[in-house]
């Protein structure tokens, strides 16, 4: 598909510049007729309009014009259905024991919504430090998922005041990740909570999260519509690499 985007834009660069004459008028419609066949068929309103072109009773440079617009909408519709066929892998980061529920919620939401979900169950027998698998892990994929509970989590082994969460974080930051931050507020206390011993660490780290505007959730049903809310926003905004169905 992107082979074929970037033929339609050299044709398109030709036909603006005329560097097609008039002798090759013919070819060049040939090409354009089988590259409207091959993506959209006959029944296309591209092809419709390729037709009324093509008999046309008009000189060939007013042709070209009429041409470089069926070729713009043609690219514009395979784009979008490139964007609409597209899986994206979505690393979902938090800390385990106080959001197991919320975690499969939003892991069945994203596989719902024909995407692919990623993150902490996906690490055992990995074959290397799981810091740097997790880091794997985020470099395949495509939006970056932060749901924060009431709990600090366990630390990394290089440093106590720096768990996996916020390692998990920073590494999306740093590598420009579009991140999609969801924060608990609801009243009630859920399990694993640390914040007995963890609290400083626990606010120092959602200080800086609450500079990304996040989503506050008090339950699991104004999780997932926050999340599909805002993760529909970023594939349309920011669309990324992905996975194309085939």
């Amino acid at each position: 598909m992107t082979n074929l985007l970037k033929r339609i834009d050299e044709i398109v660069k030709a036909l603006e510049n005329n560097y097609y004459p008039e002798i090759t008028y013919k070819k060049n419609l040939f090409e354009i007729r089988q590259i409207i066949l091959s993506t959209v068929g006959r029944v296309s309103d591209s092809f419709a309009a390729y037709e009324e072109i093509a008999k046309a009773k008009i000189d060939y440079c007013t042709a070209n014009e009429y041409l470089i617009g069926v070729l713009k909408g043609l690219k514009a519709h395979l784009q979008l259905q490139m964007n609409t066929n597209k899986r994206y892998q979505v690393f979902i980061s938090s800390t385990y024991l106080d959001l197991i529920d919320y975690r499969k919620a939003v892991s069945d939401e994203i596989t719902f919504r024909g995407h692919i979900p990623a993150g902490m169950e996906d690490f055992t027998a990995c074959g290397e430090d799981l810091e740097t698998y997790i880091k794997h892990v985020i470099d395949e994929s495509d939006y970056y998922v932060l749901i924060i509970g009431q709990r600090f989590g366990s630390s990394i082994p290089t440093d106590e005041n720096v768990s996996y969460t916020m390692m998990e974080y920073e590494y999306a930051k740093s590598k420009g990740m579009r991140i999609i931050p969801l924060i608990y507020s609801g009243k009630q206390d859920l399990e694993g909570n640390d914040l007995d011993v963890n609290k400083d660490k626990f606010d120092k780290f959602v200080s800086k999260i609450k500079t990304k505007t996040p989503q506050y959730f008090k339950d699991e049903n104004e999780l997932i519509r926050n999340l599909t809310k805002a993760l529909e926003l970023e594939i349309k905004n920011h669309p990324q690499k992905g996975w194309i169905r085939l």
